[in-house]
């Protein structure tokens, strides 16, 4: 008997942050599966900080706005769920 195979889930593929200790502005890179879904920029205390709609799968985003500190970029679509640590400086 064969065993079915679990479904593999892609690390640290499916979102790519640079640069990753930014003052201004993020560029991501997401896979196509995340086009049209949102991404929420959540801070350490677990607020949501930022909403984020990705159109594409590169996106430049600002962070003007945010206090310097560590955020997590937290998403979840039908296949996968991200959480992305990114600092602003």
């Amino acid at each position: 008997a064969t065993v079915p195979e679990e479904p593999q889930v892609e690390k640290n593929t499916i979102l790519n942050i640079y640069p990753n200790q930014a003052v201004s502005n993020v560029t991501l890179n997401v896979d196509a599966e995340w086009i049209g879904k949102e991404l929420q920029l959540v801070s350490m205390t677990g607020t949501v900080v930022q909403r984020i709609l990705i159109s594409s799968g590169s996106q430049k985003i600002s962070v003007n706005g945010l206090s310097s500190g560590i955020y997590f970029l937290q998403g979840q679509s039908a296949q996968s769920r991200i959480s992305h640590k990114m600092v602003k400086l």
